[in-house]
C-alpha cells in the first residue's frame, strides 16, 4: 500500500494513458482494421505524412530523397515550417526504427497523440496542485479534444499537439506569484532552480512542434501574461520574465532553421514554394461560433440538425470546423469569461485563473474573424490558420474549470457536511464521464471510410508493385499531369497529392513528382509538359525515363481519352489499376524501336526560367476570396500588381479553373496592350509568351469573366527565359 500511495500520480498518469490510446484505438476502428490500413488515404496532407514516414526509413532524414522528384531529386529547405517539426520527426523516426510499414508507423504515430497529450495535460494539472481524480479527467478530455480528431493523420504537424500544455504551464510561471524564487534570474544559480531548466527544455520543444504556430502563440500569450504583471504590479522589470521566456523560444527557433538560411543563400532565395496572402487570415480566423458547435451530433437528430444549418448557411466553413471545445471545455471557457466581472482573488490561485480569464480573452480578441490578427496579416502572412489558436483556447477552459472545481472540493465552507461533499464528488465525476463519452467518436463511424481506404489502398499498391516489377530496380518513372509541390490544389478529382501515390507504394522506383515548386524539377517538368505531344515524349525517353505513370483523376473524360489515344497509338497498350484511377504505359520499346538513347543534356540545357513574385491580387465586380482563390462572377475582373522587367522573353501561366471561359491581357505602364502568343488555354492552366524589346517600368495582367459561368484564378507566374 506504501508503494502504491507513494507512486499513486505514476501508476495514475500510466492509468490515463492506456486508457487514452485503448480508447481510441477501438473508437476509430483500428481494434477492426489493424494499423496496416491507412487512416486517411485522400491524396490531401495525409500523404505528405506518409511520404514523411517512407522518407525517414528510407534515407535516415527527410532533408533530401531522389526517388521523388526525378530526375533531380528533392529537399526540403525551402519549407521552414518543416524544420520547425525536429521533435515530431525524431518521434516519427523513433517508431520506423521498429516498423518497416510507413503505413502502420503513421497510424502508430497518430495513436499515441493521444496518451502523450493525456500524460501532459496530467502533469501540469499535477503541478498546480489541482487533485489526482480531477486531473485524471481533465487529462483524458484534452486528449479527447475534437481538434485532434478533426486533424488526424492529414495535419500530423497540428494534431501532435502534446506540448501545448506546457505553452501554458510557462506562462503560469511567467506571472509574477513570487519574485524570490529565482525563476529566470541569469546568475550563478541558474541551474540550481529546476523551473529554469524545465523551461529550457519546454522552450526548445515548443519551438520544434507545430510547425511554427503552436511557438507563435504561446509567444502570443507571454505577451499577454506580460500585460498582466504590468497592470498588476505597476513595475516595468515585472515583463522581463515572460520576456525572456519569448527570447529563449525564439532562439530555438531561430537554431531550427539555421539549414534553410543557408540553403537559401547557396542555392538562392525561392520565392515561390510556399505562397500566403493577407485574406488567409480572415478565410482561416477563429469563429467564436464553432467553438459550440460540435463536429459529431452522435446520432442526436437535432444536433445534426443545428450542425447542417450553421455549415450550410454561414461563411468561411473550412478547416475552422475542428474548434468545438467539448461540453467541459465550453463551461470553462464561458466561466473563465464571468471571472472577469468577479473581484479577483489575491492569492496565487486567483491570480492564475486571472490570468487564465484574460488569455482566452485576448485569443477571442486576436484569433477570431476581423480581429487583431487581421491587422497583424499587414506585417506577417505566413502565419494565417489563426482557427488553430482554439487548442489553446480548450487547455485553457479545461484547466480553468478543473482548477474551479478543485477550488470548491477543497471549500470548508461549501461543504460543511461530508454527505454534501461525497454527493457532489460523485456528480462532478459522472458529468466528467458524460463530457468524456460525449468526445469520442461514435463506435464505428470510420468503418466505411476504413473500406473504402482498404480497396483504394490495395489496388494502387498491386499496380505500382507490378510496375516496379516490370520496370526494375532504379527505373524513373514521368508522371501525369504537371502538378507542383507544395498547395498547387486539386485538379478536377485528383487532390493536391495524389500523384504521392507511386512514391508511398514502390520500394526503388523514381518518381518525377514532387520537386519544390521553382527548383531545378519543377522547372525542368515546367518546360517538357509546354513541349508538343511527340517532342515532350522523346523529350522524356531521352531523360532516362522507362515508364509513363498517368492519374486518370485528373481529367476529364474527354481530355483523358485524347491523352491515352496519343500514348496508345505511340507506345501500345495500357495498363489500368484496378480501381480506374491509374494508367501505366512502357516506355522500353518506343526507346529501342526508336533508336533512343539517353543524353543528360535534355534536363541540363533548356531554356530555364527566372520567377517574378508579386504581390496582393486586387479585384473589382463581382467576385469573392475563397479556399481555392479569386472566384469572378459575370463581369469580374483580377489584376495582378505592377512588375518591372528587362527587355527579354517571357513566360506567363495563369492556374485557377473555369479558365476556358475567361478572357486575359497583359498592359504595359502606359496602358498598351502586349502582344501575347497563347500555347495552352486548358480549364485549368492558360499558358503563354510575351517578348519585351525594351525595358518596361510595369506590367500588368488582367483575367475577366465576361460568361455566367463561374471562374477561379488561383495565381500568375511570370518567368524569363534565361538561355
Amino acid at each position: 500500500m506504501k508503494i502504491l500511495k507513494k507512486h499513486a500520480d505514476l501508476f495514475t498518469c500510466v492509468g490515463v494513458a492506456l486508457f487514452a490510446f485503448w480508447a481510441v484505438f477501438i473508437f476509430q476502428g483500428f481494434a477492426r482494421y489493424g494499423i496496416f490500413i491507412p487512416f486517411n488515404y485522400g491524396g490531401g496532407d495525409d500523404f505528405s505524412s506518409l511520404v514523411t514516414a517512407k522518407l525517414l526509413k528510407e534515407s535516415g532524414w527527410f532533408w533530401f530523397n531522389d526517388r521523388i522528384g526525378a530526375p533531380f531529386g528533392t529537399n526540403q529547405f525551402d519549407f521552414t515550417a518543416n524544420l520547425l517539426l525536429n521533435f515530431d520527426l525524431i518521434f516519427a523516426k523513433i517508431i520506423s526504427l521498429f516498423v518497416w510499414d510507413p503505413i502502420a508507423a503513421n497510424n502508430i504515430r497518430y495513436l499515441l497523440i493521444f496518451p502523450m497529450c493525456a500524460v501532459s495535460a496530467f502533469c501540469v494539472f499535477r503541478t498546480l496542485k489541482i487533485g489526482r481524480v480531477i486531473s485524471a479527467f481533465g487529462s483524458v478530455i484534452f486528449s479527447f479534444t475534437p481538434y485532434i480528431f478533426f486533424r488526424g493523420t492529414g495535419h500530423f504537424s497540428l494534431s501532435a499537439c502534446y506540448f501545448i500544455p506546457l505553452s501554458v504551464l510557462l506562462c503560469i510561471w511567467a506571472l509574477q506569484i513570487s519574485e524570490d524564487d529565482g525563476y529566470l534570474k541569469v546568475d550563478r544559480t541558474f541551474f540550481k532552480n529546476r523551473k529554469n531548466i524545465l523551461t529550457i527544455i519546454f522552450a526548445l520543444l515548443i519551438a520544434n512542434n507545430g510547425i511554427g504556430y503552436y511557438a507563435f502563440f504561446t509567444c502570443f500569450f507571454l505577451c499577454v501574461v506580460a500585460l498582466c504583471n504590468l497592470i498588476n504590479t505597476g513595475k516595468l522589470k515585472s515583463v522581463l520574465t515572460p520576456l525572456k521566456t519569448i527570447v529563449t523560444i525564439g532562439v530555438f527557433m531561430f537554431i531550427a532553421v539555421v539549414p534553410s538560411f543557408v540553403y537559401n543563400a547557396i542555392n538562392g532565395k525561392n520565392l515561390t514554394a510556399v505562397i500566403r496572402s493577407m485574406g488567409e487570415a480572415e478565410t482561416y480566423g477563429l469563429k467564436i461560433s464553432q467553438l459550440f458547435i460540435p463536429l459529431n451530433s452522435l446520432g442526436i437528430g437535432f444536433v445534426q440538425k443545428i450542425i447542417d444549418t450553421y455549415n450550410g448557411n454561414m461563411l468561411l466553413i473550412n478547416e475552422n470546423k475542428g474548434s468545438y471545445l467539448g461540453i467541459f471545455g465550453i463551461i470553462g471557457f464561458l466561466l473563465s469569461f464571468l471571472f472577469l466581472f468577479l473581484r479577483k482573488d489575491k492569492n496565487n490561485d486567483g491570480k492564475i485563473l486571472h490570468a487564465l480569464s484574460v488569455m482566452n480573452l485576448c485569443a477571442v480578441l486576436f484569433a477570431t474573424v476581423g480581429g487583431f490578427s487581421s491587422l497583424f496579416a499587414f506585417v506577417v502572412q505566413m502565419i494565417r490558420g489563426y482557427n488553430r489558436i482554439s487548442i489553446f483556447i480548450s487547455f485553457i477552459s479545461i484547466l480553468f474549470l478543473c482548477m474551479v472545481l478543485q477550488k470548491m472540493l477543497d471549500s470548508e465552507t461549501l461543504f460543511k457536511k461530508e454527505k454534501v461533499r461525497k454527493a457532489c464528488i460523485i456528480g462532478s465525476v459522472a458529468v466528467m464521464t458524460l463530457c468524456v463519452a460525449e468526445l469520442l467518436p461514435s463506435f464505428g463511424s470510420h468503418d466505411a471510410e476504413f473500406e473504402y481506404n482498404k480497396s483504394q489502398y490495395n489496388s494502387d499498391k498491386t499496380f505500382v508493385e507490378n510496375i516496379e516489377e516490370t520496370l526494375g530496380e532504379d527505373a524513373m518513372v514521368f508522371q501525369y499531369p504537371y502538378q507542383q509541390t507544395p498547395e498547387a490544389g486539386p485538379v478536377n478529382n485528383m487532390m493536391d497529392y495524389h500523384l504521392y501515390v507511386g512514391y508511398i507504394n514502390s520500394d526503388t522506383l523514381r518518381w518525377s513528382y514532387g520537386g519544390t515548386r521553382g527548383r531545378e524539377t519543377d522547372m525542368w517538368l515546367d518546360y517538357v509538359f509546354a513541349l508538343a505531344p511527340k517532342e515532350q515524349l522523346d523529350t522524356v525517353c531521352r531523360a532516362g525515363f522507362t515508364g509513363i505513370y498517368i492519374d486518370a483523376r485528373a481529367y476529364t473524360p474527354e481530355n483523358l481519352t485524347v491523352l491515352t489515344d496519343f500514348f496508345t497509338e505511340n507506345l501500345g497498350e495500357k495498363k489500368v489499376s484496378e480501381n480506374g484511377n491509374l494508367i501505366f504505359y512502357d516506355l522500353r520499346g518506343y526507346i529501342s524501336n526508336n533508336g533512343i538513347t539517353v543524353d543528360t543534356a535534355v534536363y541540363t540545357n533548356y531554356p530555364q526560367k527566372q520567377v517574378y513574385s508579386g504581390g496582393q491580387m486586387q479585384t473589382s465586380g463581382p467576385n469573392s476570396y475563397g479556399f481555392f482563390g479569386h472566384t469572378l462572377g459575370n463581369g469580374g475582373t483580377v489584376c495582378s500588381p505592377a512588375v518591372s522587367l528587362d527587355e527579354g522573353k517571357y513566360f506567363i501561366k495563369i492556374t485557377g479553373s473555369g479558365l476556358k471561359n475567361a478572357e486575359y491581357g497583359i498592359f504595359s505602364e502606359d496602358g498598351i496592350t502586349v502582344p501575347v502568343y497563347e500555347i495552352l488555354k486548358s480549364d485549368t492552366e492558360i499558358r503563354c509568351e510575351i517578348i519585351l524589346e525594351n525595358n518596361v517600368r510595369a506590367i500588368e495582367f488582367r483575367l475577366y469573366n465576361k460568361t455566367d459561368s463561374e471562374v477561379i484564378f488561383n495565381r500568375v507566374e511570370i518567368q524569363k527565359y534565361l538561355k
